[in-house]
């Protein structure tokens, strides 16, 4: 009479878990690693993230600057006018007869390049017309046809996430000489840091 003999089913020998665990382990231990090294990057871009939005807001105002034919800083250092006479979505110069060529000393078709820095405070009710904002502030701009007239909330911000303190501002210091000063904070704690750069615009050497 034969007997039949059923199979148990092979299981996983020693080495082959001790394998498999090796092959696990490897692998936690790379994405742990990767998982760590993007919080750390991205740890360190939202420290340095104002420093960055600092840079890129002061080179949007600096090259305007530099093709100025004329600069007005007013309410206290919050507001700046930058006046140049380029065609509309160019660094084209506008000429015309009498003037050399590349010359922007026609002013009569400028546009006005504004920046503002407004409170991030609630402005008071009884707080006089022209009255200088309190910091932290925000940088808004737009571009204009006159030079009257400033900037409002209602205009575009420049760098939505940006946020400046005490002793940012604009000034003159000379004919067709700009300085920008922006304030922020950066780092982890937040530490003070300051950007300050003048700018001579080319109508200065003309």
């Amino acid at each position: 009479m034969a007997i039949l003999l059923r199979s148990r089913p092979r299981g996983f020998t020693l080495a082959e878990l001790l394998i498999a665990g090796l092959l696990l382990s490897i692998v936690f231990v790379a994405a742990t690693t990767t998982a760590v090294s993007a919080l750390k990057f991205f740890s360190s871009l939202k420290a340095n993230g104002p420093q960055m939005e600092a840079s890129f807001a002061m080179e949007h105002i600096t090259r305007k600057a530099a093709l100025a034919n004329k600069i007005v800083v007013e309410q206290g250092g919050t507001q700046l006018k930058i006046r140049w006479d380029y065609q509309s979505g160019s660094f084209a110069p506008n000429t015309t007869s009498g003037y050399s060529v590349g010359s922007t000393l026609n002013t009569a078709d400028d546009r006005w390049i504004k920046y503002g820095l407004m409170s991030t405070r609630p402005q008071s009710p009884f707080a006089p017309p022209g009255a200088v904002p309190a910091p932290p502030y925000q940088i808004y701009w737009k571009e204009d046809t006159a030079e009257a007239g400033g900037v409002t909330r209602s205009d575009t911000r420049l760098e939505p996430n940006l946020t400046l303190y005490a002793g940012s501002s604009f000034a003159s210091p000379a004919v067709n000489t700009l300085r920008v000063t922006l304030s922020t904070q950066t780092g982890t704690p937040p530490k003070p840091m300051m950007l300050t750069t003048d700018t001579v615009s080319h109508a200065a050497s003309q």
